[in-house]
């Protein structure tokens, strides 16, 4: 294995000791005993099926609970410490091993257990899931034949076995990885909580209330479409064809974001920026937004909102859109949300200070999370590439002369 940095790693050490030679590698079928064991008459069995990004999971978690219900008699009694994998689907990573006690998965699941004395659980599912070995599995089904990976086929499926002790080490790293990514997106969990939930229209009633007279006969919290609160300009926008563009300072924008820098502006202030067509919306189908401050460029694929009047925090409508659903008004192909449509868009217009209130919250939340530099996204991302890195490194060995 090679070094992991110019500083001497603590693997390294482990390495020369046990194994200054190499590591030795063998087949894994040599490890890995399959299990045929079944339910029979077994009650109160919980049923497992695999997917290839939570592990084992609860099979009524996603399907009918009938499905599995009436007779699981025939199905693969496994316990904890054993995988389940699908042979039609290990290309693609679904293969994981149950931490509850016991369960049942259905006969299209392989069932096995790993010889303890020479292998590490947890190191066999990082070997199994690394894109190395992946690829690995993928070359091994015939040309033009549809993948399946038959339980026989990991009698010739080499894998490195150095010392329990180096296996155990290199799990406790690619452990504090896992375990940074999965805190990292809690938080980000909990920020879009607290977002939606200062959004939500209990919650901006309740702070309207607060801040007003209760004789005040208008409504709490009016709803207005996009249109009256904000000023659309699009017919200010100027494409400029790449060719034509001169290198500047100033950002170009366009559907997703910033496309280039050129050396003029058309724009100077802060402005919301919405996809209008190609980049329209997100996976949670909210619309794909660009806050803009300063000088700028934009072409004709972002159309460019700014508030109307003072009674229009245009953060707060930033914020607010980030919450919408907007697929009901995305047409064609490519997507498009044209201007029309875009006017028709519902937004709650609580009082200015609620605006101002709620922005100001946000603001302090959204600093964290969406800074390109430091922001919550950036930093899983950052530990989504160290993960990967070293998950390779650390399963690349040399192998025993």
């Amino acid at each position: 294995m090679k070094a992991l940095n110019d500083n001497a790693h603590p693997l390294e050490s482990l390495l020369q000791q046990h194994c200054p030679n190499g590591v030795e590698f063998k087949p894994l079928g040599e490890v890995i005993e399959r299990v045929r064991r079944k339910v029979k008459n077994l009650n109160n069995v919980n049923v497992y099926s695999v997917s290839n990004s939570q592990g084992l999971i609860l099979s009524t978690d996603f399907r009918d609970r009938k499905l599995y219900s009436e007779d699981i008699s025939n199905y693969t009694l496994i316990q904890k410490g054993e995988f389940a994998y699908n042979p039609a689907r290990l290309n693609i990573g679904s293969i994981a091993f149950l931490t509850d006690e016991v369960g049942a998965v259905s006969p299209m699941y392989v069932v096995f257990k790993i010889d303890e004395k020479s292998l590490n659980q947890k190191f066999l599912f990082y070997f199994l899931k690394s894109p190395t070995t992946l690829r690995k599995i993928v070359s091994l089904t015939e040309t033009g034949a549809r993948f399946r990976f038959d339980f026989k086929r990991w009698e010739k499926f080499p894998i490195p076995l150095p010392p329990l002790e180096i296996q155990s080490k290199i799990v406790e790293i690619l452990d504090t990885f896992t375990e940074l990514e999965a805190e990292l997106e809690a938080r980000l969990k909990q920020y879009h909580y607290y977002r939606n939930k200062l959004l939500s229209h209990d919650e901006l009633e309740n702070r309207t209330a607060k801040s007003r007279n209760d004789s005040d006969p208008a409504t709490l919290v009016p709803y207005v479409r996009l249109g009256e609160a904000c000023e659309i300009l699009d017919n200010l926008r100027k494409p400029i064809t790449k060719s034509k563009r001169t290198q500047g300072i100033y950002p170009y924008y366009g559907a997703n974001g910033i496309q280039d820098y050129v050396n003029e502006y058309i724009f100077d202030g802060d402005f919301l920026l919405m996809g209008e067509d190609g980049s329209v919306i997100n996976k949670d189908n909210s619309p794909v937004l660009n806050w803009v401050s300063g000088k700028f460029w934009v072409n004709n694929h972002a159309h460019i909102l700014k508030e109307k009047s003072n009674t229009t925090n245009l953060r707060f409508v930033f914020f607010y859109l980030q919450t919408c659903d907007v697929s009901s008004i995305v047409r064609g192909v490519p997507p498009k949300i044209n201007q029309q449509n875009l006017k028709t868009i519902q937004i709650p217009l609580p009082p200015l200070a609620v605006q101002n209130e709620i922005v100001e919250l946000l603001d302090k939340f959204d600093t964290l999370t969406n800074d390109l530099t430091s922001g919550i996204p950036a930093e899983i991302e950052a530990r989504k590439k160290q993960y990967e890195y070293y998950r390779e490194r650390l399963l690349s060995f040399i192998a025993k002369d």
